[in-house]
């Protein structure tokens, strides 16, 4: 409902500290739009999540069942909901605006007092965990994840455009921090940002997406081959 959508973006604005009637222009650099809140289409994060299962299974032969996503920006828990209620997985949402937090936290308990949720695991019923906190603070919640998504469009980037894989890739403090976190072979997929190959980061595919936010984004779905990562990447630095 609008009406929803509207608070939710609200929640994001809290999260930034830019409220209703604020006039001061917000430069690209301030560092409150590293918080910026957006919502990603559904059927676009469908392509992509869907692109990740195909790398899954062409590298494990079979998909289980209670595969583990984790949305890493997780806002109000859209995503996380949607994925739970349409897939029947495991999932993790990690939100560091604690507004967000808390606003995926009451949907989510309306949710289960509504009867979509049950605070029980039932067979083809995915676990729904919320997690308030920086990533780089919950490495156990990523290392358990055979998908990690992050909508990173507006997340910090390299400051040089990467050719050998054509695209701009995110700072290097989140490409060496997801790569010891993750375990080998999780699939991780961004938006509009790669991830660093020099970390051990394969990037496996690419699609052009929708998105009416940013008049559409490029999705990259990477595998974590541990084995390549090497010493250039542990002293690598920007």
């Amino acid at each position: 409902p609008s009406g929803e959508h509207t608070r939710r973006m609200n929640a994001g604005r809290d999260a930034q500290g830019l409220r209703e009637g604020t006039s001061s222009v917000v430069e690209a650099g301030d560092p409150r739009m590293q918080y910026t809140y957006g919502e990603f289409p559904l059927r676009s994060f469908d392509t992509l999540i869907d692109m990740s299962l195909d790398e899954l299974q062409s590298r494990r032969g079979t998909i289980p069942d209670s595969l583990r996503l984790v949305d890493l920006g997780s806002g109000c828990g859209r995503l996380v909901l949607y994925a739970a209620l349409s897939r029947g997985w495991n999932v993790n949402g990690i939100e560091i605006g604690r507004e967000l937090h808390t606003v995926a936290t009451n949907i989510l308990s309306k949710g289960t007092a509504d009867g979509y949720f049950t605070s029980a695991q039932l067979p083809n019923e995915g676990v729904i965990s919320l997690h308030l906190g920086a990533a780089d603070t919950l490495t156990d919640v990523l290392g358990s994840a055979d998908i990690i998504f992050a909508y990173s469009t507006v997340f910090p980037a390299a400051k040089d455009f990467n050719v050998e894989i054509s695209a701009l890739v995110l700072s290097p403090a989140w490409s060496e921090m997801l790569a010891k976190a993750c375990r080998d072979e999780c699939v991780v997929v961004t938006t509009d940002r790669a991830l660093d190959p020099q970390f051990g980061w394969e990037l496996v595919a690419r699609r052009e997406i929708e998105n009416p936010e940013v008049f559409g984004s490029t999705g990259y779905v990477h595998i974590l081959n541990k084995s390549k990562q090497g010493d250039m990447a542990s002293s690598y630095r920007r």
